[in-house]
């Protein structure tokens, strides 16, 4: 239940997004059929897997998206006021994501997993 519904949470944050979405939804369809075919133990493995397949395309696609706007805008010279993030800006929040992303995640995993099935 609670990949299912973080599975849910990724493909309607990432729907306009059609490669992410697809690849969501498939992970989502092999989750239904591992969990049909595989054994309780073997899922704990899976699931640890496939979450940190989910961490890492969620930071890259926060990371990307806000690198190609800074780059974006200081290719456009008449931004390069106080209006656009600097350079070491960008590198910060590049590594608040690294470093929160994932643990917003468990966060979520724990409030999830408190719900009642």
């Amino acid at each position: 239940m609670v990949l299912s519904l973080q599975l849910w949470i990724y493909i309607s944050v990432f729907r306009s997004h059609t490669r992410i979405r697809l690849l969501m939804e498939d992970l989502y369809r092999i989750s239904n059929m591992l969990h049909a075919h595989t054994p309780q133990k073997n899922m704990l493995k899976i699931y640890i897997w496939m979450y940190c397949l989910l961490v890492i395309l969620g930071t890259a696609f926060f990371e990307v998206t806000f690198l190609r706007f800074g780059m974006i805008a200081y290719e456009q010279q008449e931004l390069l006021d106080s209006k656009i993030i600097p350079a070491h800006l960008r590198e910060r929040f590049a590594d608040f994501l690294y470093f929160s992303f994932p643990f917003t995640l468990l966060l979520a995993n724990g409030f999830f997993a408190l719900l009642p099935e």
